[in-house]
């Protein structure tokens, strides 16, 4: 938790708040379908809440990796939410999987990791994909918050200005001279 917050200050609320009731629903699931919690049970709860921190914390990085290229925190949420959608989905794939080849190939005792694994994956993925970006997308379209890039562990400084022109200079024997203004000559047409 500590790093989540030394990362990504904000956004570890959200990360935590996720993954928190992400594990809350698996061990729910248990629970409800009547599986015997043991320590497959456990270890697929742990699963599942280090799959959820670990969409989080990717979502966090896109989020931040946008920032740095010069956009405004909404716009950087935005596009933080399409850079990061199939990586979180294959995380919880990757998940489910696991837990429906527990299911058919583990027997009894590893039922609680199926139904935890599963159940929860599914839960975390749509806390991930639905709630963790809502919760985003509030603080980024707040207006009092609109330019706080260190709420979110980004430099300003080190975010890149869109609206400056980057002109190229030259650097040459008549560098110092300014052709953009034009003189007039002494003459006149009449």
């Amino acid at each position: 938790r500590l790093l989540l917050i030394y990362f990504y200050r904000l956004g570890a609320s959200s990360i935590a708040v996720t993954s928190i009731i992400a594990t809350f629903l698996g061990f729910l699931f248990v629970v409800l379908l009547g599986a015997e919690f043991n320590v497959a049970g456990m270890v697929g709860l742990i699963a599942l809440g280090l799959i959820s921190v670990l969409s989080g914390v990717i979502y966090m990085h896109k989020l931040k990796e946008e920032c740095y290229r010069g956009r405004t925190l909404k716009k950087a949420n935005t596009e933080a939410a399409k850079k990061s959608l199939l990586p979180i989905v294959d995380l919880h794939v990757v998940l489910v999987a696991m837990g429906v080849g527990c299911y058919l190939l583990g027997g009894v005792m590893m039922k609680s990791f199926a139904v935890a694994s599963i159940l929860g994956g599914v839960a975390s993925l749509l806390l991930n994909l639905i709630f963790l970006r809502g919760m985003e997308w509030l603080v980024t379209n707040e207006q009092g918050l609109a330019g706080r890039y260190d709420l979110f562990d980004v430099s300003k400084d080190q975010v890149a200005d869109g609206l400056e022109e980057s002109k190229e200079k030259y650097e040459g024997a008549n560098a110092d001279k300014d052709f953009t203004t034009h003189k007039k000559t002494g003459g006149s047409l009449a």
